[in-house]
């Protein structure tokens, strides 16, 4: 769209009505690609927030399920778990508690990345 532009603008002169409606209609047709670029983008990013809130709401309920059972696990005056597996327990306890974290911290980057390397060009096409 720069480059129309500027050929546009160096060369209005000594264009013809007809290379100037060529540029025209070259310009819409990049500026509909923009717009379509942006909805599919749009349309991505949707649903990969509706998948990432499942996947935190399934997490969720699992790490607070994990907190409660480590909560009574972990315990010094009495032996619920043998004491020589109780690091592995503890230690995919706190794996699976930090999980919904880790989650959303990759989807949110992902998302982050795909919206900084498409900006739009075109003009702002609300809802």
């Amino acid at each position: 769209m720069t480059a129309v532009h500027h050929l546009q603008n160096e060369y209005h002169a000594s264009l013809s009505e007809e290379v100037r409606t060529e540029f025209q209609a070259i310009e819409e047709l990049l500026e509909s690609i923009a717009i379509v670029r942006q909805f599919y983008k749009t349309i991505a990013i949707q649903q990969d927030f509706a998948t990432v809130s499942r996947l935190l709401i399934y997490s969720g309920v699992l790490a607070l399920v994990t907190v409660i059972s480590l909560t009574l696990i972990y315990r010094t005056n009495s032996v619920t778990v043998p004491a020589s597996i109780l690091p592995v327990v503890v230690s995919v306890g706190i794996g699976i508690i930090v999980s919904p974290l880790a989650l959303f911290v990759t989807y949110i980057l992902r998302a982050a990345t795909i919206a900084r390397r498409t900006v739009s060009v075109g003009p702002f096409v609300p809802p």
